[in-house]
């Protein structure tokens, strides 16, 4: 059956990341520390010597249900299009028929033909899919040995009208950060053949909200990947700043989970809410940002720093608006925090995002 792609395929986009050096690899330091700009400037992502990664004019090709597939440069205005990465993988599809992705260059995630199938243990907000790479690859040249793989988990969410889509893959088989990476974009259309160009509002505010899923994985010499989910919310002020739109960002409700789908909130966070069933659940801390200026530009890509329990240095988010209302959004969040479990251990948390207008 011919396979139908609605996510993208990367090629030659990502800059110059660290290679492993031979030696063992639960020694491997990190390979994709990211810093944002000073705060009250947008943030862009970064490579891990922390230089902002360049705006390129690699090809890309992008196939989505129902579209041609367009050839155009990493961001084109002229189409709208605009494609963001970063980390070690170099290519990304989603397989919409079988619901499989495949990614590339990841060390010991199975054969570059063996798809990311979908992991339904842990808990998902709405429209995320988790996925796992292959557990073994047998030898190619005796078919009686069976090569263990490393444990990678993917996230993949598309916004409701199929016009940008993220993508989100981490391992936990590593004493340290390990391999993985980020990719998010906004195509020319939406999945009904409609125009996803911003334009940027004029005046007025605008509230957009929707989930958030991540992944965790932890520095330090500690191993093991866990997950979080959230709802998001973003805040658009378009009458003020003077020179550009201020935005506010919030994850709450955030749950943790350990692989086997064990709600190990507890373990992270005191804190104890009551659900809307009388029940009562814990949570971790909620995630806030900062409003400052010059965060969001006119092709509707935003940025900002991000907090997390008083710490004004937690991470970071990067998103695109969509459309000519400010109708969708979607983006990829950064962030670290200590591991109250284990003295000296910091989580390193990745998650994508996906918000949209509510309509009356």
């Amino acid at each position: 059956m011919q396979r139908n792609f609605i996510f993208l395929i990367l090629i030659g986009l990502l800059s110059a990341c660290s290679q492993a050096d031979g030696t063992n690899p639960f020694n491997k330091m990190d390979n994709e520390d990211q810093t944002g700009d000073q705060v009250g400037d947008a943030v862009t992502p970064t490579d891990q010597d922390g230089v902002a990664a360049p705006d390129t004019n690699a090809p890309l090709g992008i196939f989505t249900d129902g579209l041609s597939p367009p050839t155009m440069s990493k961001i084109d205005v002229t189409t709208s299009a605009i494609t963001r990465a970063q980390g070690d993988a170099d290519s990304y599809s989603y397989d919409s028929v079988n619901d499989q992705l495949f990614i590339n260059n990841l060390p010991f995630d199975g054969l570059q033909s063996d798809a990311y199938s979908r992991y339904t243990f842990v808990p998902t907000s709405d429209g995320f899919g988790i996925y796992q790479s292959v557990p073994v690859v047998i030898d190619s040249m005796n078919e009686n040995i069976s090569i263990e793989q490393h444990v990678y988990r993917a996230i993949y969410v598309s916004s409701p009208s199929g016009g940008s889509q993220a993508m989100v893959v981490k391992t936990g088989s590593y004493l340290n950060q390990g391999f993985g990476g980020y990719i998010y974009q906004r195509t020319p259309e939406d999945l009904a053949g409609n125009s996803t160009q911003f334009t940027m509002p004029a005046s007025g505010q605008a509230v957009l909200i929707g989930g958030y899923q991540g992944l965790i994985v932890f520095t330090d010499k500690k191993s093991g990947l866990d997950h979080v989910k959230g709802d998001s919310k973003l805040v658009f002020d378009f009458d003020d700043f003077d020179t550009s739109p201020a935005v506010a960002f919030q994850l709450t409700n955030r749950q943790i989970f350990d692989d086997d789908g064990l709600d190990i909130s507890g373990n992270f966070s005191p804190i104890l809410q009551e659900n809307a069933d009388g029940s009562t659940s814990f949570y971790h801390f909620p995630v806030t940002s900062k409003v400052t200026t010059n965060t969001v530009t006119s092709n509707g890509e935003f940025s900002g720093q991000l907090l997390i329990n008083g710490d004004t240095n937690a991470g970071s988010y990067y998103g695109i608006l969509s459309g000519p209302n400010a109708d969708e959004a979607i983006g990829i969040v950064e962030l670290q925090w200590p591991d109250p479990n284990t003295s000296g251990i910091t989580a390193r948390e990745t998650g994508a995002f996906v918000a949209t207008r509510p309509k009356e």
